[in-house]
């Protein structure tokens, strides 16, 4: 890959976020304070990339902001770091701009947090940011040479690398997170981690350990959302923080290699529908050797997930796990019970990619997906001509047979019979009982 392009003067977008940036920054200086926008949003803006949020920098504290911007809302006061809330000329909805002391960490006992900090300049507080390329500070108000660089990111940019700022253990034992954080700026921007970077991950991989379920889980996602997953999994490996990153992988042969490819083949199929954090994680554990059920239910505890997000995460395994059986089904009601699951669709996309990559026919789960696509939804789940009010009105009680008899009735209607069909269906299993 050629040399990039940075741009050291880079103009602010038009955008509402960048807006409301350029608003707190402003309303910063004119209070006498010194302000700059900070961190990943000018890293993005050097490259020519747009950024999603815009973070300030200031000599300003906290309780000095709050007092500029009433509607602030803490999110790490005692660290020095608050959220302004604005309102731009025209819109009514707040705009939210996170605003960060300098600051000096003073230790980290748990490698998570500092134990304190002391309120500093902006030269010092860069030095304890994490990677050179976050390092940077940008004045929007000079005529030029509006990036300020003290630790060597606008060099990094040009040579493609991810490097710690200063000693790479020191940053790691502050913050095991960064071992991930590195994988993840390393496959986004496509970028290298270099060598004595990478060697510190190496050695420090178990710490990874100490970072919550919660921090890893939202890490992670970030990177298998993205269309560069694929990478990111090959740098897990390459780092050695895939044992502890995704540990399950380990229980599968060549795990690693077969997540890398279903994530490519899936990030390539779904072209611009969004990649979300249950279905990325359903592509890379699919061949994990445990049931469907339990598999959800170890993930989401594991990582954490919300009871909506293991919930969809326990319907795209079904789907994906099942769709090539069920497409071979001669009969109408295993494909309905299948495609009215709200996961079908995505579930079918990953059984799809998982077809591609492995070079396998599509035909049977092609033509589930045709059948998805073509059919209105009420025909997979029409209302029941048998319920179990209608059983007990003709006097047969409730029992351990009574869910498979519904069962027996609704597939009875599903393969075009009538009310007649479906109960006499559902009375055959009863009488069996």
């Amino acid at each position: 890959m050629g040399a990039m392009h940075l741009d050291l003067d880079p103009v602010l977008p038009t955008t509402l976020a960048a807006r409301a940036a350029l608003d707190v920054l402003h309303r910063l200086r004119g209070a006498g304070f010194e302000a700059y926008l900070a961190g990943g949003c000018v890293r993005d803006l050097v490259m020519g990339m747009a950024p999603k949020d815009y973070d300030v920098a200031t000599d300003a504290r906290p309780d000095e902001v709050c007092a500029l911007f009433p509607r602030t809302v803490s999110v790490g006061e005692a660290f020095g770091v608050v959220r302004a809330r604005v309102a731009l000329e025209g819109h009514v909805r707040l705009h939210e701009i996170e605003v960060a002391t300098f600051r000096e960490d003073l230790g980290y006992s748990d490698g998570r947090r500092p134990d304190g900090v002391r309120f500093t300049s902006a030269r010092t507080d860069v030095a304890r940011r994490d990677f050179t390329i976050n390092g940077l500070l940008m004045d929007p108000d000079r005529p030029s040479g509006r990036v300020i660089d003290w630790v060597g990111g606008v060099e990094d940019l040009r040579a493609r690398l991810v490097r710690a700022i200063g000693e790479p253990d020191a940053r790691f034992d502050e913050d095991a997170l960064r071992l991930l954080r590195a994988v993840r700026f390393g496959a986004r921007l496509e970028f290298a981690i270099e060598p004595r970077t990478l060697a510190s991950i190496r050695d420090r991989a178990p710490s990874l350990a100490r970072v919550s379920p919660e921090r890893l889980r939202d890490e992670l996602v970030k990177m298998l959302v993205h269309p560069t997953a694929a990478l990111a999994l090959g740098l897990l490996v390459d780092t050695a923080l895939l044992p502890s990153a995704l540990p399950l992988l380990a229980t599968v042969p060549q795990g690693a290699i077969t997540a890398l490819r279903r994530i490519a083949a899936l990030h390539d199929r779904s072209g611009h529908a969004p990649v979300d954090g249950p279905l990325a994680l359903a592509a890379v554990h699919l061949d994990v050797p445990m049931t469907t059920d339990a598999l959800a239910a170890r993930l989401g505890t594991d990582l954490r997930l919300s009871k909506a997000e293991t919930r969809r995460l326990t319907g795209l395994l079904h789907v994906a796990r099942e769709a090539a059986e069920v497409a071979r089904a001669r009969s109408f009601a295993p494909k309905a019970r299948l495609l009215r699951r709200p996961e079908a669709a995505s579930g079918l996309l990953l059984a799809l990619s998982e077809h591609a990559w492995r070079g396998e026919p599509m035909d049977d789960v092609g033509a589930l997906h045709g059948l998805l696509e073509a059919t209105p939804h009420d025909v997979f789940a029409p209302p029941r001509l048998v319920t179990g009010d209608l059983l007990k009105a003709r006097g047969h009680r409730t029992g351990p047979a009574f869910r498979a008899a519904l069962e027996a009735a609704e597939t009875a209607q599903l393969e075009g019979g009538g009310a007649e069909a479906a109960i006499e269906a559902a009375e055959r299993v009863l009488r069996a009982s």
